[in-house]
């Protein structure tokens, strides 16, 4: 977000005070009663709040006329001088018409201010403003409408109209349908060809033209309030780098960087640009494409090697590619058609992911040697979910000890974990030259060759079955010590709840290793589960567990109450877990979610409507400077059906007070959270619109909370 919400106007001009545009008096109040104004006071008319009748000193009326860029200062004799007056014109004339737009409120308050200094004036100042206002009048009354029209709006050539040609087929339920524009649907046709390029003409006719320059000044506004320059928190990893990304001016797309101190004896920082995704973008597979992001970045522990997956089209089918950052170079091996889930093993040599199949579902578990050009025969299948309602996500615990397999439906779930430390005896694909005397890992390029081997090593074995799929009852798992937390729905409780339970308690009961969904004894495994585990967080009707991360000395916990978003940190070195707090945040409607442990790490963002995106890393807050003139406020409104849905509701501050127009919201609930958040389009819409109402509409979960 831009931290500076004025403008220039114009080449020599000052800038409009901070003071003067929070006053905001009536812009045209002292006119409204003339005759014959009604029409063209309705057109140009700014609603404000502001009671404030005292009528402004002659210091005030000069400092204000300062702070719009006009020179008040001059020999006396000059002061009603025409070149004096047409030199202050020029000098603050504004360079383009949204500079105008955001100098006309200081301008009219500041005449308000002196016909308010000097009633006398009002003539002359009505004199001055009424052929203005006459011509904003017969625009209005020729167009008939309310607002200012663009100077080439005119009347639109007929559209252009398809002719009908019959046309009727029978489906396979013996039923006729007709379609009479049937003949459309021929993309080679040069008939219709020529009818889409009428109608595109039509369009631009219609929309894009007269709306040129309100679309180059909302650019310009939303441009504004995005930080062009913004970074991301910086995190040390273990190899040494601190690593972070970051916006660059006038580049599409973000770099990522990472820094040390220089070597020994230079002094200094060493900084390097180690992936900038405007070159990816710039590969030939992407330059010409219309979609370009890059999903997800992992680092291997060993620090060496990256794993990134790009997005081209779309459609979420990513494809995976890794880059050996000693050698500063791209592996030849790619992985296609995978989900946004990547893993690295302890050593970084293996990779695992999930497949997508033709529905765009991840239905396997894949483990992948870096480097192997040929994944789709030598990439070993370590599960595959075969029911297609069920969908697959991966990801390391918080210690990286246990991979986890997620598999779920709408309301139920299943977990599996693979033992990254587990050590397994298993027939691989690997380079023939794997490691040198030293065990370091040779180079691996397009010529590698490969040889399959029997291999034992950790990360290779196969994942175990944690809690079985039980119709309705959800589980999300985390481990921290010799300890698995679950969050889970579990019983006739009306919100989820936490408990704990011994890694081996679970794991002695744990499924033998497969790779497929066969049946299970759930009733053993779940008594023992039961008989050993401890609740951390009881079920509470009133608050919902949205989610939970475990670090090294805390738990954190998300959650919702009264359909705001909390955090409760409790301190796991009391074993009563009693010793726990809340964060506080500054806005009193805002969204949070936890981030990433792999990459610019940090353990929490939040934003709400009007303050963008802040990063909390440990008790040190990273907080852009925004100060718009609008508030946010929660509201909750009833549906047609008497569902009571939140809404955060952002209003200008000048309406604080006012009766607020409201309407009934025709939906209920969706599936995700949809909270409120940051959007740079946001001011410029209440510059033009006073309210904006976003329904927050949530699950039926967050709704009971």
């Amino acid at each position: 977000m831009s931290n500076n919400d004025s403008r220039d106007v114009g080449a020599g001009a000052g800038t409009p005070a901070t003071t003067l545009r929070q006053r905001r008096t009536s812009s045209l109040r002292d006119l409204t009663n003339a005759p014959g104004a009604a029409l063209a006071i309705q057109a140009v008319r700014t609603e404000t709040g502001s009671t404030n009748t005292a009528p402004p000193t002659a210091a005030k009326l000069l400092e204000d006329l300062t702070a719009l860029g006009w020179d008040p200062d001059g020999p006396a004799d000059a002061i009603d001088d025409g070149a004096q007056m047409e030199a202050n014109v020029e000098a603050t004339l504004p360079a383009n018409a949204p500079q105008l737009l955001d100098t006309l409120p200081d301008a009219m308050d500041l005449v308000a201010d002196y016909v308010r200094f000097a009633p006398d004036a009002y003539a002359d100042v009505w004199r001055h403003l009424g052929p203005l206002l006459h011509e904003i009048a017969k625009h209005a009354r020729a167009h008939q409408a309310l607002h200012l029209p663009l100077p080439h709006q005119s009347a639109h050539a007929p559209p252009p109209l398809a002719p009908k040609r019959a046309y009727s087929t029978t489906n396979c339920h013996g039923d006729e349908w007709t379609d009479d524009f049937r003949w459309l649907h021929d993309r080679t046709n040069p008939e219709v060809l020529g009818y889409i390029a009428r109608e595109n003409e039509y369009t631009r006719d219609c929309l894009e033209r007269p709306t040129a320059a309100l679309r180059t000044q909302l650019v310009h506004e939303f441009i504004d309030r995005i930080d062009e320059n913004e970074r991301t928190a910086e995190v040390a990893l273990p190899d040494g780098w601190t690593y972070y990304s970051r916006k660059v001016a006038g580049h599409e797309y973000r770099q990522h960087v990472r820094h040390r101190a220089a070597a020994s004896g230079c002094g200094g920082v060493e900084e390097e640009v180690y992936l900038d995704e405007n070159e990816l973008a710039a590969m030939p597979e992407y330059a010409d494409g219309a979609y370009f992001r890059v999903g997800f970045l992992r680092h291997s522990p060993c620090g060496r090697f990256i794993a990134f997956g790009i997005d081209g089209a779309g459609n979420e089918r990513f494809t995976i590619y890794f880059k050996d950052l000693h050698r500063h170079v791209l592996l030849p091996d790619r992985l296609h058609d995978c989900w946004e889930n990547f893993e690295f093993s302890h050593d970084g040599k293996w990779g695992f992911y999930l497949a997508l199949d033709s529905t765009e579902r991840a239905f396997q578990v894949r483990r992948h040697r870096l480097g192997d050009t040929d994944p789709s025969a030598h990439d070993q299948v370590h599960y595959q979910e075969d029911d297609d309602m069920y969908f697959l996500t991966l990801a390391k615990t918080c210690n990286s000890q246990f991979l986890l397999v997620h598999t779920g439906a709408q309301i139920t779930s299943e977990t599996w974990a693979l033992d990254l430390d587990e050590v397994a005896t298993t027939t691989v694909w690997v380079p023939v030259d794997d490691e040198d005397d030293e065990g370091n890992q040779g180079a691996i390029t397009s010529d590698t060759e490969w040889v399959e081997k029997t291999v034992t090593a950790p990360g290779l074995a196969m994942p175990r079955r944690l809690f079985p799929r039980r119709d309705g009852v959800q589980y999300t798992v985390e481990a921290h010590g010799d300890l698995l937390y679950v969050l889970t729905d579990e019983g006739v409780h009306k919100n989820n709840w936490l408990f704990r339970v011994p890694v081996s308690t679970v794991f002695a009961d744990a499924e033998a290793p497969i790779a497929s969904t066969d049946s299970v004894d759930e009733e053993t495994t779940t008594n023992t589960v039961e008989e050993r585990r401890e609740i951390v967080i009881p079920p509470r009707d009133f608050v919902l567990i949205e989610d939970f991360q475990v670090r090294q000395n805390h738990l954190v916990v998300f959650e919702r109450s009264n359909c705001i978003q909390n955090v409760r940190v409790i301190d796991l070195r009391d074993t009563s877990l009693q010793t726990f707090h809340y964060v506080s945040f500054s806005e009193t409607v805002y969204s949070l979610w936890p981030m990433s442990l792999d990459e610019e790490i940090s353990d929490l963002s939040s934003t709400s409507c009007l303050r963008p995106m802040s990063v909390r890393v440990q008790h040190v807050a990273v907080l852009p400077t925004y100060n718009p003139d609008s508030t946010c406020a929660p509201l909750v409104c009833d549906c047609e059906d008497g569902t009571a849905v939140p809404m955060s509701v952002v209003y200008r501050k000048d309406l604080l007070g006012r009766p607020l127009p409201g309407s009934r919201v025709p939906t209920t609930t969706n599936d995700n959270d949809m909270g409120p958040w940051t959007n740079p389009t946001l001011v410029p819409r209440l510059r033009r619109v006073r309210v904006v109402r976003d329904a927050d509409l949530l699950d039926t979960t967050s709704l009971s909370a």
